[in-house]
């Protein structure tokens, strides 16, 4: 006896739409607002410079190595304390960079025909996002058509880990 398929577990990035495209602007976005809110970053610190500091704070951290939020958060945390800014003035300056890149980041098109395709399968099957990355459902305007979304931030582990699999089926509807 064949059992139907009821449960589909959907990747976001580079799946539902272009995620390298999406990364590209969202960082133009920020740098273009960090110019013109913080330019004491690009005044002391190249691309190259913040790549680096990137992998120092993830060395230091290496439990965040999932969490691209907290990972990204660190980073501009580290640069603004090496500009001189307190710790509490770091973070909050640090945040409201994140917020503006992730306000950009959630700004998709998505690949053709792939919200139809969502909206069929919705008929007939439960949906559920897997993500490695740190997409927003809802921001991206997409949260309706599925019951549940993990990330590799909310599980600690990234696909192919089985926990992910392991918690899309632990939370089918």
């Amino acid at each position: 006896m064949k059992h139907p398929i009821k449960l589909i577990t959907f990747d976001l990035d580079d799946t539902l739409w272009p995620v390298g495209e999406i990364m590209i602007k969202a960082d133009a976005i920020l740098q273009a607002w960090l110019k013109q809110e913080h330019p004491i970053i690009q005044e002391q610190f190249s691309r190259q410079d913040i790549f680096s500091i990137r992998d120092q704070v993830l060395q230091e951290n290496t439990r965040i190595a999932h969490n691209l939020t907290e990972l990204r958060i660190l980073t501009y945390c580290e640069l603004f304390s090496r500009t001189g800014c307190t710790a509490a003035k770091a973070r909050q300056y640090a945040e409201d960079a994140f917020s503006v890149f992730y306000k950009a980041r959630n700004t998709i098109e998505f690949f053709p025909g792939a919200l139809s395709l969502l909206q069929s399968l919705t008929q007939n099957h439960t949906l559920i996002g897997l993500s490695n990355g740190n997409a927003n459902l809802e921001l991206v305007g997409i949260d309706h058509y599925f019951s549940h979304h993990h990330s590799a931030e909310s599980i600690g582990l990234a696909k192919p880990h089985p926990a992910m699999f392991e918690a899309a089926l632990a939370s089918r509807s």
